[in-house]
C-alpha cells in the first residue's frame, strides 16, 4: 500500500472511532433525558451553528487564540535559548532545573489563582500557556544537547569543525525531532491550561468567560458547543504547526546534504605538504582510571622520517596514548614537546560518520570551505570509491566506510595523523591500496599507526613501539 492509501485507511479508521462515540454520546443523552446534565449531539451541534453565527464569534475565538497562542510561541523561544545555554553551562542547568521541576509539580489552578495577584486577567491565560509550556520545551531540548553523540562531538574538536557546521550536520538533527515532539505535547498543554485560566480569570471576549456564562445560565448545550469549538480550534493549530515543523525538518535535512560545484577549484593543502621535518616527543607520560594504571612512563619519539607502530596487548592503552596526543585525554603526568605548533587529524577505531548524509556532505562537514570537489573526486577514485560522493553513508558497506574516513583524515590540513585501526573491515586488496595511499599522501606528516597486525608495520616500513618499552624496525632483526 503507498503512502497516500496508508493515509486515506487512517482517516477512515478515525472517522470510525468519531462516529461511533458519537453514537455512544447519543445513547447515554436518550438514556438521561436531561438537557442540563447531558445535551444530545444534535442539540449541542445546533447550538454550535448558533454561536458560529453571533458576530461576535470571530472576536472571541481570536481574542482566546492570540492569548494563549502567544504564550505558547515565547515558552518555545525562551525554552530553546535557556535549554541551549543550560546545556554548555554547567551552572545554569543546576540553577534551572529544579524551577523546571517545580512548574511541572504545582497544579494549575495554584498558578491561576497566584498569577492574578500580580497581572491584569487579559494577560493570564498567556502567561499560564507559557507557563504550562516553558518546562516541555526546556526538557525535552535539554536532553536532546546531552544525548548528541560523544563520539562525533570528538570528531569536530578533532577536524576543528566551526560553529556552523556544529549545529548544521550534528545538533539540528538531534534537535529538531525534540523540538516537534515538545510542540506537539505542548500546544494541547497550552489550550487545556489557557482556557482554564479564562475560566477562572474571566477577561471579556474569550471562550473561558462564554464557558462560565454557559455553566452560570444551565446552558449545557452551548457549554459543549463552545468546548468543540476548543477542540477544533486545538486540532486545527496543531495540525498546522506540526506539518510546518514537518516540512522544516525535512528541508534542514535535505539542506544537510551538502551539494558541491562542479566547478574546477584548486588542489588541497594537504596534497602540498611543507616537507620540513616535523617532530614530538612524549616525555614520561602516565595515565590511571581509578585505581588502574593503563600508561606508566611512556617515552617516544615521533617525527615524519619514517611511521612509528604502537603495538601490544589489548587494554595496554594503545587508544589512551593516542587519545593523550588528540588531546581529548589528558595525562596524569608527564609531557609532550611540540605538540602545541602541530596540527592532528585521526582514523578512529570506530568509523564515526554521519550517516543518514552522504559522502560529500561527510567530507564537506569536516573540511569546511578547503572542501574542492576535484580533490575529493580524485580521492575517492583512488580508493574505488568513484561516484559514490552521493551516497547516503548508511547504505554504504563496512569497508566502504572506513575508505571514507580515512580519506576525511587525508585530506584535512594536518601535521600528524594518527591511525587506530584504520584498516579493520577492508579485504586484503582494498587494506594493501588503502595503505600505499596514505602512504602517498602522508611523506611530510608524522604518522602514527596502531595495530594488532604485524604486517601492516612492515607495508609501512617503519618503526614498531611496544607500550612495554620495546622497540625494534620493521623488517630488520
Amino acid at each position: 500500500m503507498n503512502r497516500f492509501g496508508k493515509i486515506l485507511k487512517q482517516i477512515a479508521y478515525g472517522l470510525l472511532a468519531i462516529v461511533f462515540w458519537i453514537f455512544v454520546w447519543h445513547f447515554l443523552a436518550q438514556k438521561i433525558d436531561n438537557v442540563i446534565f447531558l445535551p444530545t449531539p444534535k442539540q449541542t451541534f445546533k447550538a454550535l451553528f448558533d454561536i458560529c453565527g453571533r458576530k461576535e464569534f470571530k472576536i472571541i475565538v481570536w481574542s482566546s487564540f492570540f492569548r494563549i497562542f502567544k504564550g505558547f510561541i515565547l515558552a518555545i523561544i525562551i525554552g530553546v535559548a535557556i535549554a541551549i545555554i543550560a546545556y554548555f553551562i554547567k551552572l545554569i542547568d543546576i540553577l534551572i532545573s529544579p524551577l523546571m521541576k517545580l512548574i511541572k509539580a504545582v497544579p494549575v489552578a495554584s498558578f491561576i489563582i497566584l498569577a492574578l495577584l500580580w497581572i491584569n486577567s487579559k494577560d493570564l491565560a498567556t502567561l499560564i500557556s507559557f507557563m504550562m509550556v516553558l518546562p516541555i520545551v526546556y526538557i525535552n531540548l535539554l536532553q536532546a544537547l546531552k544525548n548528541v553523540d560523544e563520539n562525533m562531538l570528538e570528531i569536530v574538536k578533532v577536524f576543528n569543525v566551526n560553529l556552523y557546521r556544529r549545529i548544521r550536520f550534528i545538533y539540528m538533527p538531534n534537535i529538531l525531532p525534540a523540538l516537534i515532539a515538545a510542540c506537539k505535547i505542548g500546544l494541547g498543554f497550552s489550550f487545556k491550561a489557557g482556557i482554564a485560566a479564562e475560566i477562572i480569570g474571566l477577561p471579556m471576549n474569550s471562550i473561558g468567560w462564554e464557558l462560565y456564562q454557559s455553566k452560570l445560565y444551565l446552558m449545557t448545550e452551548e457549554m459543549f458547543a463552545w468546548t468543540v469549538v476548543i477542540i477544533f480550534i486545538s486540532i486545527f493549530i496543531e495540525g498546522i504547526c506540526i506539518y510546518l515543523l514537518n516540512r522544516f525538518s525535512e528541508k534542514i535535512l535535505k539542506f544537510n546534504n551538502f551539494k558541491p560545484s562542479k566547478r574546477d577549484n584548486t588542489i588541497l593543502r594537504s596534497e602540498t605538504d611543507n616537507a620540513a621535518k616535523k617532530e614530538i616527543e612524549l616525555n614520561n607520560i602516565s595515565k590511571s582510571y581509578g585505581k588502574e594504571q593503563v600508561l606508566k612512563n611512556v617515552n617516544i619519539t615521533f617525527n615524519s622520517d619514517e611511521p612509528v607502530c604502537i603495538m601490544g596487548e589489548s587494554g595496554v592503552g594503545k587508544t589512551t596514548l593516542t587519545r593523550i596526543i588528540l588531546g581529548l585525554t589528558k595525562p596524569d603526568s608527564g609531557s609532550l614537546k611540540n605538540l602545541s605548533k602541530l596540527k592532528t587529524t585521526v582514523v578512529f577505531q570506530e568509523d564515526r560518520l554521519i550517516e543518514n548524509v552522504d559522502i560529500y556532505t561527510n567530507l564537506y562537514c569536516a573540511l569546511g570551505n578547503k572542501f574542492t570537489k576535484i580533490s575529493v573526486d580524485k580521492h575517492l577514485k583512488e580508493l574505488g570509491l568513484e561516484g559514490e560522493g552521493n551516497k547516503i553513508v548508511k547504505e554504504l558497506s563496512g569497508g566502504m566506510k572506513r575508505r571514507v574516513a580515512v580519506i576525511r583524515a587525508i585530506l584535512t590540513d594536518s601535521d600528524i595523523i594518527i591511525l587506530d585501526e584504520a584498516f579493520k573491515g577492508l579485504d586484503e586488496k582494498n587494506k594493501d591500496i588503502t595503505i600505499e595511499y596514505v602512504k602517498k599522501y602522508c611523506k611530510n606528516k608524522i604518522l602514527i599507526l596502531v595495530t594488532h597486525d604485524i604486517s601492516e608495520c612492515e607495508k609501512f616500513g617503519g618503526k614498531i613501539e611496544v607500550l612495554d618499552g620495546g622497540s625494534k624496525k620493521c623488517g630488520h632483526e
